[in-house]
This record gives structure tokens, C-alpha cells and sequence, in this order.
């Protein structure tokens, strides 16, 4: 088999099937009509519009270098170029920091363009340039440095466990998740956010009333200070049952009232409640022992190695040709996984409804959408492929179909 001809259809496959889910969305955009006083909607358009060229421009450009790397064999001259140390899992590191950081060159180069030009031109943005490109800087470091851990981890256990590796393997990799998302409320957070406490007032004492009967204490509950950086707002729940956290941005509290910050809030107990997260983890760890198994069917081929140049057989460059070939197959984990988040989302806005707050969810989703420029209809196979939330109308549907008993 011409593995190399594979990987090269695999990509660019997975690529053409992005950029036309993007160019779906954009000519549903395109096609929309707005009424000319609607100044919300036309402007969430006009984003939406730019975000999706600039995304299958920057998809277009992945697949360039992919294309490069596979049919001039980049990877293993990568490879030579690591020749300077004897030490195997060192030159394996070296090789997957390279190609690490090559990817997060395009990426971040991107997200300087979606910042600094389209976010910039709709008043979304309000980060400076020194601010982004020190953020990051601090983001790629710390992401390559944890992904390099895991790496030499996971590539240990390869060459112990062989064959059998993938159980093991998938244990220490959801392992490495867990730790991770553990360690990241403390360490990582407060190097991009300010954190604060709910401050004394009506907000706090309403948090007290709705969370520690619960036995979710307000001390958990923090306030951030996106609005230095974002006109997006929300909440979000960190951390597991030893350290969890709900985390609020200032621009939520700032634009909506105690009860709408109070119904989003709810929101977020309602995953811990319904322990969403602990599911959703399973669901990943699911996706990562297949995708182990069916790597031990390639790793160990010489036919495989020697098709992109390589007389040797490093592990390091077949997880990275593999995640090539798999890309097709990963399309269909990541819809697989988005119809799952979907699905929790539907049921943590059920449980604040719950508890009284479905008027008030509703009109704090609307504030949310509006701000964050997402007051937009959304194609269906974008919206199986891209969203991890039901669209804005979806949700207030799924409210609507409740009759919410006030517990409170």
C-alpha cells in the first residue's frame, strides 16, 4: 500500500470536507436577509461571514503545509535535524516539539488575523497586541511543554507494552487529561485572569441561597476579568470534586440582572449535577483506546515508516503520520462528541428551569448570543459538525417545552 498517496488523500479529504461545511455556513449567511433596522443581527452576520472566509483560508493553508510535509518528506529531514543527540526519547521530543510548534505558528498567526481585523473591526476585541502575543507565547510554551510530557509518557509505554500498549496507553493519556484540567484552575488560569470573589451584596447572598444546599460553597465561585480582554461572557465549572469551581466572567455579571447571572449559574451546577464532565471523559477516553488500536496495526510496519523517507521506525513520527491518516475518522469522532455536548447542554439548561430561572435563562442566552456577535441561523451540517451548543433558538425551544415549578 502507498501509505504516503494515503495520507495525502486523508488530509486533504478531511480538509475539503471542512472548508465546505464553512462555505455552507457562509452562503447560508450570504443568503439571509436582515431587516435594516435589526443592527444586532446584521452585525453578528457580517462576523459570522468573515469567520468563516478566514476559516477556510487558514484550512487552505494547513492542508498546504500538510500537503508539503507528506509529498517532499519534511518530516523525516525534521527528523535528520534532530540527529544531534544520541539519547532516542530525547530526539523524539525534539522532533514532536518542532512539529508542535510549526502547527501553533499557523494557528496563532491566524488568531492575530481573527483578532486584530475582524474581532478589532466589530468591537468584540479588546486585547492590545503586546497583551496577545505575550498570552500567547505563555499559552504555546506551557501547552507544548505538557504535550512533550505526555509524549515521552506515552511513547515509554509504547516500547514497554508493545501490542498490548493501548489499554495502558489509554489509561495514562485520560490520566494526563485528568491531571491537567485538575492543576490548570490554579496554575494556568491566574497567568491569563484576574481572579476575585463574588463581592458582598445581593448576587453573593442569592448564591448562598441557590449553591450551599447543595454543597457547593460560595467560596467557590469566582469572578474573572474578561472584560479586559472580550465582549464575550458566561460562566464555566472547573476542576472535579476536590477542587471544583465555578469561574464568572465580569462582563456577565456587568450586562445582566442577579437573576440572569443567577440562571446561568445554574447552568453550570446543572453539568455537575447531571456529571456531565466525568461522561463526556469517557466518551474521549472511548475515542483514544480506538484510536490506540488501530495504531498498533501501523506502528510496527516498516512499509509504513519507509514511504515518508524513514529507514528507521520512530514512534514519534507514526503517532504523528497517524493522526494524518486518521483525520477522516476523527471528523466522526468530533460530531459523535458535539451531539453529546449538545445533549448535556439541553440538559443542564433543563435543571436551572428546574429551579425557576427558565425566563431568566432565556433572556441571558439572548444577552450572551448578542454580544458574542452569534445571533445567527446556522446550516444544519455546520452545526453537526462545528457546535458544541444548540443554536440560540434551539435552546430557547427546549426552555420553552418546559413548564419550570418554582422551587425558590
Amino acid at each position: 500500500m502507498n501509505w504516503k498517496y494515503v495520507a495525502w488523500s486523508a488530509t486533504i479529504a478531511s480538509s475539503v470536507f471542512d472548508m465546505y461545511v464553512k462555505y455552507r455556513q457562509w452562503r447560508l449567511l450570504n443568503k439571509e436577509r436582515i431587516l435594516e433596522h435589526d443592527d444586532n443581527r446584521i452585525r453578528s452576520q457580517a462576523f459570522q461571514k468573515n469567520n468563516m472566509v478566514l476559516g477556510i483560508v487558514q484550512k487552505s493553508t494547513e492542508l498546504l503545509i500538510n500537503s508539503l510535509l507528506i509529498c517532499f518528506n519534511l518530516h523525516h529531514k525534521i527528523w535528520t535535524a534532530t540527529s544531534s543527540t544520541n539519547n532516542r526519547l530525547l530526539r523524539q521530543l525534539m522532533f514532536l516539539g518542532i512539529t508542535e510548534l510549526i502547527r501553533a505558528l499557523v494557528q496563532s498567526s491566524f488568531e492575530f488575523y481573527r483578532k486584530f481585523v475582524i474581532e478589532q473591526a466589530s468591537g468584540v476585541n479588546k486585547l492590545t497586541r503586546t497583551k496577545f502575543i505575550v498570552e500567547q507565547v505563555l499559552s504555546v510554551s506551557f501547552s507544548t511543554l505538557f504535550s512533550l510530557l505526555v509524549y515521552a509518557g506515552l511513547i515509554s509505554i509504547i516500547e514497554r507494552f508493545g501490542d498490548t500498549f493501548p489499554m495502558v496507553g489509554s489509561f495514562f493519556f485520560m490520566s494526563a487529561i485528568v491531571f491537567f484540567m485538575s492543576i490548570s484552575p490554579n496554575i494556568f488560569w491566574p497567568m491569563f485572569y484576574k481572579f476575585s470573589p463574588v463581592p458582598e451584596g445581593g448576587l453573593r447572598n442569592a448564591l448562598q441561597h441557590l449553591l450551599e444546599p447543595r454543597g457547593f460553597p460560595t467560596e467557590q465561585v469566582f469572578m474573572v476579568n474578561e472584560s479586559d480582554k472580550t465582549t464575550h461572557s458566561g460562566a464555566v465549572i472547573v476542576g472535579f470534586s476536590w477542587n471544583k469551581s465555578i469561574v464568572v466572567y465580569d462582563s456577565l455579571v456587568h450586562k445582566c440582572s442577579t437573576k440572569e447571572v443567577l440562571a446561568v449559574i445554574c447552568h453550570e451546577v446543572g453539568h455537575w449535577e447531571r456529571s456531565h464532565l466525568p461522561k463526556q471523559l469517557l466518551n474521549q477516553g472511548a475515542q483514544i483506546f480506538i484510536d490506540f488500536q488501530l495504531f498498533v496495526y501501523l506502528y510496527q510496519s516498516p512499509q509504513f515508516y519507509s514511504a515518508f523517507g524513514f529507514s528507521d521506525m520512530p514512534i514519534a513520527f507514526g503517532l504523528v503520520a497517524f493522526s494524518i491518516l486518521t483525520e477522516p475518522i476523527q471528523i466522526v469522532f468530533n460530531i459523535q462528541k458535539n451531539y453529546v455536548s449538545r445533549i448535556c447542554e439541553r440538559q443542564a439548561d433543563i435543571f436551572a428551569a428546574t429551579l425557576g430561572f427558565k425566563d431568566e435563562l432565556k433572556s441571558a442566552l439572548f444577552k450572551v448570543k448578542r454580544d458574542t456577535l452569534r445571533l445567527v441561523n446556522t446550516d444544519w451540517l455546520y452545526n453537526l459538525y462545528s457546535e458544541t451548543h444548540p443554536t440560540l433558538q434551539e435552546r430557547q425551544a427546549n426552555l420553552d417545552s418546559f413548564s419550570a415549578v418554582e422551587v425558590h
